[in-house]
């Protein structure tokens, strides 16, 4: 498997919370290969449930807080920030990597993007013409920006990417296994294929071959 598939399967494994095989996966060629491995193995079969309405009452179990907020409600007014780092720590042993991830503050993600900056431009500087404020700069601000990345990571109470609302967040919270159905199954792993590939959704059908359509490595 190339590194495109390998990333892919991760980010499969995370969000259906399912384990796939190198051999299992080394014999999945089209998107729709992988659209029935996944039903396969997280047990989806054909409901009148809505896959987003089970991901909002499993998120009211695992946060009885919002169980009085309906899902247009705002993730920020919802889970208060100064207990939302907590929460999360205590769900992620709970449901691992398939639970999705807080971000990090405005502030340290560009304290870190000018910690690099200055490393890098340091290192070149040094390179290019010995500099000695080059070196400075870079033996300073690799160590910054490594700290800077830890207390980030520690620290990241923001709502994860691309989802604002309760109802945006229940849509991509863990299900039991058993509670997905190909409908559901079906668009988050368009998803997921088109964010990895870098082509719109509309674009990935069941008949798509990963190497020879998408390709991907």
């Amino acid at each position: 498997m190339g590194l495109d598939t390998v990333e892919l399967v991760m980010s499969v494994e995370e969000r259906f919370g399912i384990s796939i095989s190198d051999p299992v996966a080394e014999r999945v060629m089209s998107v729709g290969d992988l659209f029935v491995l996944v039903c396969q193995l997280t047990g989806a079969q054909a409901s009148i449930v809505c896959p987003s309405a089970a991901g909002f009452r499993a998120l009211r179990r695992d946060m009885p807080m919002v169980g009085r907020h309906r899902p247009g409600q705002s993730i920020d007014t919802a889970v208060p920030r100064r207990h939302r780092r907590e929460i999360w720590d205590r769900l992620e042993a709970k449901h691992g990597k398939s639970l999705p991830k807080l971000t990090w503050r405005r502030h340290w993600a560009y304290a870190l993007g000018l910690a690099l900056l200055a490393a890098v431009t340091g290192f070149l500087c040094m390179a290019a013409v010995g500099s000695t404020y080059g070196m400075t700069a870079f033996l300073l601000g690799v160590p910054i920006a490594v700290g800077l990345w830890l207390v980030g990571t520690a620290t990241a109470d923001q709502p994860p990417h691309n989802v604002a609302t309760l109802g945006d967040l229940a849509r991509r919270w863990p299900l039991p296994k058993g509670s997905w159905t190909p409908n559901g199954v079906w668009p988050e792993l368009r998803r997921l294929v088109s964010e990895q590939v870098g082509i719109s959704e509309e674009n990935i059908t069941s008949e798509k071959q990963f190497v020879r359509d998408l390709n991907m490595d």
